[in-house]
């Protein structure tokens, strides 16, 4: 790895392009050898600085911190080889050189973890799992506007709709690669809404309950598929033709688009990002619902609102990452915002309150208010709210308030 690291350092002396190349790609971390990563700080330093590499610039330096046979070295393999010689394939050598270090690095640590008898197996294998992640080849996040005609500016374009047609026209469904939080009081519906986007889908979704066990989302599920209420799914006699709605549902779960649902006891946002990646691999999801963030349990002991901006910055790295929609249910505060919300309003690319209908008579009667749309209008959609069957509809059909009043005050 010496000579190809002194290879480097010899092309980004000798020639301005590699010189270029060398000090956008490259970082000092990169280079094994302490003296091989000096140099190029001050190659790199020289280059910020806008000076031009002079040898007795160089000699100093080289003298100053012990470097002279490096310099020297390098110096000859620049007039042995042509200036760029084999300079790309040095670099992708050299970056790949650097990430088994890190592997390396990570498997020494995740197996000292392991060997703490006090340390939680889950936890240390989450951690890492992460980490081991993060140096898994990614695509360039660089994008050229002089080359804009060769991007496709409609690629990741798909969008998932809620059924909900009013609020799917205003927000143009939820996008890849986007957070979206979704709020409201206690009872208000946010698991129902967030099951009722679960089973819109024609694709496997993952979703992550800490308020209620696997099973009984199974028949919530089914309920709000099916239009059926939960109790007489889970209760009472069924007609013939209600059997067949739930058989029809339950063969649409098992068939193309499951509903992959996860209730374990411990529940961290790095155990989410582990098994999310894990189910985007193996069983192809294209969507995330995590209900609810303030239930995830924490895995640092940090203060509540930093540990919940963890969560939230975490969720939306992973939406990015996997180029997939993560809607995230949350709680609201006193003052009817989510709640530890500035974090969570800052990551999210859409945000949805839940709030009751005040203009319009009747229990069912809701509003879901878009108070964030990072690619959009802000508005109240307003929405009825079956109960029984745990769903949501279009726009009620009731007489509005003012409507109401008229009529008693001449009755």
């Amino acid at each position: 790895m010496d000579s190809t690291e002194l290879r480097i350092l010899a092309a980004m002396v000798s020639d301005p392009r590699s010189l270029l190349l060398g000090v956008t790609t490259l970082e000092a971390g990169d280079f094994e050898n302490v003296a091989h990563r000096m140099y190029f700080e001050l190659l790199l330093s020289f280059h910020q600085k806008g000076r031009t590499i002079a040898r007795e610039d160089i000699a100093e330096y080289a003298v100053k911190y012990d470097l002279k046979g490096i310099v020297e070295t390098s110096a000859t393999m620049a007039t042995i080889f042509p200036a760029a010689y084999a300079f790309p394939g040095d670099v992708k050598t050299l970056k790949e050189s650097r990430r088994r270090r890190e592997v390396y690095r990570l498997a020494e640590k995740f197996l000292a973890d392991i060997r703490v008898h006090s340390a939680d197996v889950d936890e240390c294998f989450d951690v890492m799992a992460g980490e081991f992640f993060k140096l898994s080849p990614g695509d360039e996040n660089i994008v050229d506007s002089t080359l804009v005609n060769t991007y496709d500016l409609r690629q990741d374009n798909k969008l998932y709709h809620t059924g909900i047609d009013a609020f799917d026209k205003l927000v143009g469904g939820i996008a890849q690669g986007t957070l979206t939080m979704i709020g409201g009081p206690t009872s208000a519906g946010k698991t129902a809404l967030g099951l009722q986007i679960a089973i819109n889908q024609s694709c496997p979704v993952f979703l992550v309950s800490r308020e209620m066990s696997g099973a009984s989302l199974l028949i919530r599920v089914i309920a709000s598929d099916t239009g059926l209420s939960y109790n007489a799914i889970k209760y009472k006699s069924l007609t013939t033709e209600e059997n067949e709605k739930i058989k029809s549902s339950k063969e649409r779960l098992t068939a193309g688009h499951p509903v992959i649902i996860y209730d374990g006891p411990r529940c961290t946002v790095e155990r989410i990002c582990n098994l999310t990646r894990r189910f985007r691999m193996t069983a192809g999801i294209e969507l995330a619902i995590i209900d609810y963030l303030q239930l995830l349990d924490s895995s640092a002991g940090e203060y509540r609102e930093r540990e919940v901006a963890h969560l939230s910055s975490s969720l939306k790295k992973l939406s990015r990452e996997l180029k997939l929609p993560v809607v995230a249910l949350s709680q609201l505060n006193k003052d009817g915002e989510l709640r530890e919300s500035r974090a969570l309003e800052q990551d999210a690319d859409v945000v949805v309150i839940i709030e009751k209908n005040k203009d319009v008579i009747s229990d069912d009667a809701f509003i879901l208010n878009v108070t964030k749309n990072r690619n959009g209008p802000l508005r109240e959609v307003p929405v009825i709210f079956d109960r029984a069957a745990m769903r949501f509809g279009n726009k009620p059909v009731r007489k509005p308030v003012a409507a109401a009043r008229l009529y008693d005050e001449h009755n």
